[in-house]
């Protein structure tokens, strides 16, 4: 089968790119061909000659996977390397200051050396910008390049409907921001209005006319909202209006430091790859980020349906994010009231007893109770029917072992001297297998808990120093 391997989308590669110099390297007109093929590979390449058959020892040109399989050797080999992209044979360099300009270089070069890759002539190094897929590259973003636009700067005017027409279809350009659009337009069949022949007949048709007279009706209708929609002149002001916010923005529009310097910005420093500003705003990829001042008035955009926690989620997820965004949430639909109120309990799962054990000391169900009238007592539950208080140490718990001997199975619950090393280790070493309840399900160990509580009532019975 064909080599697959996805040619780059040229936003993603200028996403990547910012700097104040950039390098283009461009790899000789014979690039497929320094790609060397393996033995088993050459039988697909075998070409008729007029001296027979001859098969090619280097990639070949004119084969429709040779593009895919150079951009991936590509690919493999400059991966890796920060504020580096690569098209086919178009290899652009840059860095966010000269050192990591030249650093950066320095190794793409090594790389291209130790492969055995040779680079054209025509290679531009340190400029202040160059083009690159159709763009002009420099430290303020991207371009047009004259000669692309100047066709239709020298295009004449128009002088009928056909012209104007012709003149309108040549800028065509998809935004970069329609999400699934041909999934979208799969569901509907396109169809030209002059093959609408039906329905332009019928628009023809005359109505047939009514004797009687309709009476007039006045329907006044006032539609109140709450609050207004929040809308991106808001978020604007509001990333103004934020000191975090404002100096991510001015990261992303003139280059990020070497290193982090402000802990608040953390988080952005390590997403600055798919931070963009557009009007002011800062997006993080197809998602807008709403500084710290808004998040009150879009959390109760939000939540004016009173969705709930994970319906809530979804909708914030698709367009917009900031930091602890789903913290927010769980607290939003928690602290509201109406939710509260018809908030729908899960239902408990049916509880599952014990099997009952065929022989005295198989099973043990032990849990701590205390400090209790200023001691601690370790409570074991035999088979589920009856229990033995003890006062000592659970690291001596050995000793009732050596005495009853070794239980196959101890229940306890998650406390902390039952999931230690220590009691882990010695249950390990005895052969006991060792079970613990479910958090925040003492029921798992109901029969120790309820032993608890009556010796506990018993104690309280006790009168004078026979404790």
């Amino acid at each position: 089968c064909l080599e697959q391997h996805p040619v780059p989308k040229t936003d993603g590669l200028f996403a990547i790119l910012s700097g104040e110099q950039f390098t283009k390297l461009d790899v000789s007109h014979a690039a497929y061909q320094q790609i060397v093929l393996e033995e088993d590979s050459k039988k697909y390449v075998t070409v008729t000659t007029r001296k027979g058959l001859l098969r090619y020892n280097q990639l070949p040109f004119g084969v429709s996977s040779v593009p895919a399989i150079f951009q991936c050797t590509m690919e493999g080999l400059l991966q890796g390397i920060p504020h580096v992209a690569v098209y086919l044979d178009d290899i652009l360099v840059t860095g966010m200051t000269e050192v990591e300009h030249l650093e950066n270089l320095e190794e793409v070069l090594n790389r291209l050396e130790k492969a055995g890759l040779c680079l054209r002539s025509k290679c531009t190094f340190k400029a202040k910008g160059v083009v690159f897929l159709g763009h002009k590259v420099d430290a303020t973003g991207l371009h047009p390049v004259k000669e692309k636009v100047q066709a239709i700067q020298d295009a004449p005017a128009p002088s009928n409907v056909s012209e104007l027409k012709a003149y309108l279809a040549m800028p065509q350009m998809a935004s970069p921001r329609i999400q699934r659009w041909a999934l979208t337009l799969r569901a509907y069949e396109y169809k030209a209005g002059r093959d609408h022949g039906n329905a332009d007949a019928l628009s023809r048709l005359p109505l047939p006319e009514r004797s009687e007279k309709a009476n007039q009706e006045t329907v006044l209708l006032l539609d109140h909202m709450d609050t207004a929609p929040v809308i991106a002149t808001q978020i604007k002001t509001w990333t103004g209006k934020d000191p975090a916010s404002s100096k991510v923005c001015e990261y992303v529009l003139r280059g990020w430091p070497n290193s982090k310097t402000d802990a608040e910005l953390t988080p952005f420093f390590l997403r600055r790859h798919e931070l963009s500003v557009q009007d002011g705003c800062i997006l993080r990829g197809a998602r807008i980020i709403v500084p710290k001042p808004g998040h009150g008035a879009v959390m109760e955009q939000l939540h004016q349906s009173h969705p709930g926690i994970t319906r809530m989620k979804g909708l914030a997820r698709s367009y917009m994010w900031w930091l602890k965004m789903d913290v927010g949430v769980e607290r939003k639909v928690q602290s509201c009231r109406t939710c509260q109120e018809h908030w729908k309990a899960p239902a408990a799962a049916p509880l599952h007893p014990w099997e009952w054990p065929d022989k005295p000391w198989r099973r043990l169900h032990i849990v701590y109770a205390g400090p209790f009238l200023g001691k601690m007592f370790l409570v074991i539950v035999l088979n589920g029917w009856m229990f033995i208080p003890q006062t000592h140490q659970l690291k001596k718990l050995k000793i009732s072992f050596s005495t009853h001997g070794l239980p196959e199975k101890v229940v306890s619950d998650n406390g902390t001297p039952f999931v230690s090393a220590e009691f882990s280790n010695f249950t390990n070493r005895s052969g006991i297998i060792h079970v613990t309840s479910a958090p925040y399900h003492p029921s798992t160990n109901g029969l120790a808990e309820r032993a608890v509580q009556t010796f506990k009532e018993c104690l309280k019975k006790i009168s004078g120093d026979s404790l």
